[in-house]
C-alpha cells in the first residue's frame, strides 16, 4: 500500500466521522430562531468544508483534503460547542425557574404556617375569658377617664378590676393595660 492510499483511506475516514458529527447536529435543537439560524449558517459552512475535502481525495491533492477536514473539523465544533453552551444556559434558566418555583411554593408553605397560627392565636383569644375580661376592663378604664374622681391612680384603679372579674390575676398587668390605652387614646 503506497503513501497516498494510506493518506486516502485515514482522510475518508476522517471526513466519515465529521460527516456523522455533522448530521447529528440539528438547528432545531437550538433553543430560538435565531440561534437555529446562526447554527444552520455554520453548518453550511462544515458542508462546504467537507466537499472541500472531497475533492482533495478525488483530485489527489492532500494540501486541499487536509485544510478542507481541519475547516470542518473548525465548523462542527464550534458548532457541537454553541449548541452545548445554549443547551446549558437553557438548562441552567429551567433550573434556576424550577428554583424559583420551589422557593415560591416553601414561601407559600412558610405564609399558610403563619396564617394558621394567627387563625389559631386569634380563636384562642376569642374563646379566652381574659380577654372578653380585658375588654370589660377598657370599658370600664374609659368611664374613669370621662370620671376621674373615681379612682385615686391606676394602682386603686387595677385593684379593684381584680375583685371586680375573676379571671384577672395581675394588677400590673391591668396598670400595665392603662399605660398602653393611654398612649393610645391621649384625649380620652
Amino acid at each position: 500500500m503506497d503513501e497516498s492510499s494510506t493518506f486516502e483511506i485515514i482522510a475518508k475516514d476522517i471526513l466519515s466521522d465529521l460527516v456523522n458529527r455533522a448530521n447529528e447536529l440539528t438547528p432545531k435543537a437550538a433553543p430560538d430562531p435565531k440561534m437555529a439560524e446562526f447554527l444552520d449558517k455554520l453548518l453550511d459552512g462544515a458542508n462546504k468544508a467537507l466537499r472541500f475535502a472531497e475533492v482533495g481525495i478525488r483530485d489527489n491533492r492532500p494540501s486541499v483534503t487536509l485544510w478542507g477536514i481541519v475547516d470542518a473539523t473548525r465548523f462542527i465544533t464550534f458548532t457541537e460547542a454553541t449548541l452545548d453552551s445554549k443547551r446549558g444556559m437553557a438548562e441552567l434558566r429551567r433550573a434556576e425557574d424550577t428554583n424559583l418555583v420551589m422557593k415560591a411554593l416553601l414561601e407559600g408553605i412558610e405564609h399558610q404556617k403563619k396564617h394558621q397560627a394567627r387563625t389559631g392565636a386569634l380563636a384562642k383569644i376569642a374563646s379566652d375569658p381574659k380577654q372578653a375580661e380585658k375588654k370589660l376592663v377598657k370599658e370600664c378604664w374609659q368611664e374613669w377617664r370621662r370620671d376621674p374622681g373615681r379612682y385615686k391612680g391606676k394602682a386603686a384603679f387595677a385593684r379593684d378590676m381584680l375583685d371586680k372579674f375573676e379571671h384577672l390575676t395581675s394588677q400590673k398587668r391591668i396598670e400595665d393595660w392603662c399605660r398602653e390605652w393611654e398612649k393610645t387614646n391621649p384625649a380620652s
